[in-house]
């Protein structure tokens, strides 16, 4: 088992993301790339999808495109 700190920005917070949340989606990503890119499961929400992203990349993240319907963020 892996320790890591994730916070959850205002804007994500103000969208009602909780780390519970983010800790249930967080086992379903899938690495892309070596690490440097995740798909994030199709029925996420947004702002859910991003802290995700941003938690399984190790920091920034952002929305790349859609593949099949899954989500896919980079580490810029």
């Amino acid at each position: 088992m892996s320790n890591y700190i994730h916070l959850i920005t205002p804007v994500e917070s103000a969208c009602g993301v909780t780390l519970d949340q983010v800790a249930r989606v967080l086992p379903l990503v899938l690495l892309l790339d070596g690490g440097g890119a995740v798909m994030i499961p199709r029925d996420t929400p947004p702002a859910l999808a991003g802290s995700v992203a941003r938690c399984a990349l190790g920091g920034s993240a952002t929305f790349s495109h859609l593949k099949n319907g899954y989500p896919v963020y980079v580490n810029p």
